[in-house]
């Protein structure tokens, strides 16, 4: 795709630091299959390893769900990351069609859990819309990662990769006023600290100083 509209086109950060982390994550592997704890300790590693190069970096790290070994979250845990992000991507309902090789409640359940070892580390969690849930059915999960203590979620439009992917059953319109308000107010808990929408469905990057605005909420 060579004319990118400007809306596509991503900025990707430069210096030194950011070429260095890129090697980690390129030496340890994040993006592999490998079976050694379930991947945690490369995740864990690449932590330590930008800490040791600057410190003063919000580390975020987005992880799969380890096959719900507990011995997996301990690891990165052990590394505090600023923020552990793990999605749950849909509703319940639709995992054996969208997720069929993971488990809803596994993927909850590793939220809560590195919540209960790491009470000062921030969790994330981000799902897809316009994939055929409901309203309803949107709300449960709120209400699900709200209990399991996350403290971010983001809602992002889901767009068909390929023909071969599962097609978009409706778009949702994310920045209309009674959407936004009523998927919002919905979090209703001083746990939940930001629901953000996004027209694609990214991630939401956390600087420091959104942190730093956001950490008194938290147990350190």
């Amino acid at each position: 795709m060579e004319n990118k509209p400007d809306w596509l086109r991503v900025r990707m950060p430069g210096g030194a630091v950011f070429k260095e982390v890129a090697e980690l994550v390129r030496h340890y592997g994040l993006n592999t299959g490998r079976p050694s704890r379930w991947g945690a300790s490369h995740f864990a590693k690449c932590v330590r390893e930008i800490r040791k190069r600057d410190s003063s970096v919000t580390v975020e790290i987005l992880t799969p769900d380890f096959l719900g070994k507990p011995c997996a979250i301990d690891i990165i845990a052990s590394a505090r990351p600023d923020v552990y992000n793990h999605n749950l991507e849909t509703v319940p309902r639709l995992y054996s069609k969208v997720r069929p090789r993971a488990k809803y409640f596994n993927s909850l359940n590793l939220l809560k859990e590195v919540k209960d070892r790491s009470p000062g580390v921030f969790t994330k969690s981000g799902f897809m819309l316009g994939l055929g849930e409901s309203k309803e059915e949107v709300y449960q999960v709120m209400d699900d990662l709200r209990c399991a203590g996350v403290d971010f979620i983001v809602m992002g439009q889901y767009l068909q990769p390929t023909k071969n992917n599962i097609e978009v059953h409706r778009y949702v319109p994310l920045r209309s006023s009674s959407s936004t308000n009523s998927w919002r107010m919905r979090r209703g808990s001083p746990w939940l600290l930001q629901v953000r929408l996004r027209d694609l469905p990214t991630t939401l990057r956390m600087t420091s100083e959104n942190l730093r605005n956001l950490g008194s909420h938290v147990l350190k």
